[in-house]
């Protein structure tokens, strides 16, 4: 419909023109009446002016237009797209330093090793269990920033009644719905980003938690706006059963609060044996319901459609991965210091990395056959034959403790998963093992193929110190061959420790080559002076691995945070650390 509409008040316009400085939304804002007394061409629903089509379009042209908006929910993605990109760069980095060292040439450049041990020490730090770390939180915190930035800096947040949705609505919706992929990806065990930005797993899932949580807020905003914007234009109960937008996307708000609600550490742990089921079905029941939301309106379900895509290929990828692994048959069997010993014998002799771990489903009514949980595995030697162990608490491992012990149980593997950067562990010149209670799994069979590299000339490791934490003194037995064959080895030393007090029994075996039975030592070992000791001990690259409960490893990584300024400072031997970390819950 065009129209000439001057300010001389002519009777049959056919298009719009305005004086300098007029707003071109002034008739929402006067009722329909120009400031010269000409009326506009619209008419009046509920009170309010409606403008026509024209005056409709040149107030939009002016006020972030309607068909301008996607391109918020592409800066989002350029966003993540390039902070990714940095995060496979800065890998690569590390990766060509570290088969330069192995090979006699590494990358020696002054201004990256600066770089380098001044980032780690920002990033390596934690502040609460709650808290992801620094090095997330700080990354968190531009992205916030960014989004934040150009949702709420840009004017107008809205428009006068009938003139169209809010722009602050609008700009929110793309950025929640442009997160969408990314929290589906970075969901996933296995997956490309993973692969390229060699993230670890405990990362991309804090990642895949708090874009979540991000989603939620600027869905919120959304939400809020885009009722704020139906209530100064027409009566709620008229807007609520006339417009559809509003009924699916409340039914879209829904499983996302409900998904965001279950991430709640302490509610995650609550309700763990029903999580998985819980969070399937709340994140199927908020793609089914933003499709409908949506509507494809501005080509809102390209992400959708990329959303369905990747967790489809995971899916599928997960239960190729399960049917491959086949349907073999656990012994359980009890040890001491209230853990249960699972042994695996596959057919596929499957293959894993160490420090590994499979999500194991057991086919057994009184074994909740419908949850799956992740033990890392303890096997030291990659032969097919698998074993876990796994600490008795509440739950699912107290049913396990007492479950039938004479009759194996079938079970479903899915796995294996994470896996620390072997080149970069490999050139390592010495390494601290730390280990709480039966986050050893994770750190011995690390520690026995790192002495089997070095038998076989592919590590430069010269020095390793294994620090070794349990509640009660029993607990050694769990690992004794291999505590036998450690404290026999030239370049290793063992450290053991029980923070339960009470009688102690001294662990069998020599101690480099003596008689003497190895002591362990009574109270918890000092991390900080342990990793501050090691870093002055060796010169070159230090690796510090540890797992064990979380205050263990929030003290390891905030130690070797500290380390890493000495390091920028030059005031220890070593020239780099890096740190491989697992959260472990006794």
């Amino acid at each position: 419909m065009n129209m000439n509409m001057s300010m001389d008040g002519m009777d049959t316009p056919t298009s719009i023109t305005l004086p300098p400085g007029m707003d071109p939304c002034i008739l929402g804002y006067t009722n329909g009446t120009y400031p010269n007394g000409t009326k506009g061409m619209g008419n009046f629903k509920f009170g309010h002016y409606n403008p026509a089509d024209p005056e409709w379009e040149l107030c939009q042209l002016n006020n972030d237009y309607y068909y301008n908006q996607p391109k918020y929910g592409l800066y989002t993605t350029y966003f993540l797209a390039v902070s990714f990109g940095l995060a496979a760069l800065y890998h690569l980095f590390i990766w060509v330093d570290s088969y330069g060292r192995l090979h006699g040439s590494r990358l020696n450049v002054r201004i990256f090793r600066s770089v380098r041990a001044g980032w780690r020490a920002l990033s390596y730090g934690q502040v609460h269990t709650y808290l992801p770390t620094n090095g997330i939180a700080i990354f968190l915190a531009i992205a916030w920033s960014f989004m934040s930035a150009y949702c709420w800096g840009i004017r107008p947040y809205y428009r006068p009644p009938n003139y169209g949705s809010s722009p602050l609505g609008l700009r929110s919706e793309f950025i929640a719905t442009a997160l969408v992929p990314w929290i589906y990806l970075l969901a996933m065990k296995h997956n490309a980003l993973r692969f390229l930005t060699r993230l670890t797993i405990e990362t991309t899932q804090a990642l895949h938690k708090w874009f979540g949580w991000f989603c939620l807020f600027f869905s919120l905003v959304h939400t809020i706006a885009q009722i704020i914007r139906a209530l100064r234009q027409a009566p709620w109960s008229y807007t609520y059963a006339n417009n559809l937008d509003y009924w699916t996307g409340f039914a879209a708000l829904g499983p996302l609060m409900w998904l965001c609600f279950l991430s709640i550490p302490w509610v995650r742990h609550r309700f763990y044996e029903s999580f998985y089921i819980l969070h399937l079905v709340g994140a199927l029941l908020f793609v089914v319901f933003m499709y409908l939301h949506l509507l494809n309106d501005l080509g809102t379900w390209s992400y959708m459609h990329a959303t369905v895509v990747l967790w489809g290929t995971a899916l599928l990828y997960r239960i190729g991965v399960i049917i491959y692994n086949g349907l073999p048959r656990a012994t359980l069997k009890d040890l001491d210091d209230d853990a249960t010993l699972i042994e695996i014998t596959t057919k596929n002799r499957l293959r894993w990395s160490a420090g590994q771990f499979y999500f194991i489903r057991f086919v057994n009514a009184s074994l909740q056959p419908w949850s799956s949980h992740p033990f890392t595995v303890a096997s030291t030697k990659n032969d097919g034959h698998l074993s876990f162990i796994v600490r008795r608490m509440s739950g699912f491992t107290k049913r396990l403790s007492i479950s039938n012990k004479t009759e194996p149980v079938r079970v479903l593997l899915d796995g294996p998963y994470g896996a620390v950067t072997t080149k970069s562990f490999y050139a390592c010149t010495s390494v601290l093992f730390i280990a709480g209670g039966s986050g050893v799994t994770f750190v011995v069979p690390l520690m026995m193929d790192l002495l089997q590299k070095k038998k076989a000339g592919n590590s430069l490791c010269q020095k390793i110190h294994f620090v070794w934490a349990v509640k009660k003194n029993s607990a050694f037995s769990w690992y004794l061959p291999q505590l036998q064959d450690l404290i026999e080895d030239d370049i290793v030393d063992v450290s053991l420790h029980v923070t339960q007090s009470g009688k102690e029994e001294e662990v069998g075996g020599d101690s480099k080559g003596s008689d003497a039975p190895l002591s362990p030592m009574t109270g918890r070992p000092h991390i900080s002076s342990l990793l501050y000791e090691h870093a002055d001990a060796v010169a070159g690259k230090m690796g510090v691995v540890v797992c064990g409960p979380e205050g263990m490893v929030i003290d390891t990584r905030n130690a070797a945070a500290g380390v890493e300024l000495a390091i920028f400072s030059k005031s220890v031997l070593a020239d780099e650390l890096e740190l491989f970390s697992e959260v472990f819950n006794l």
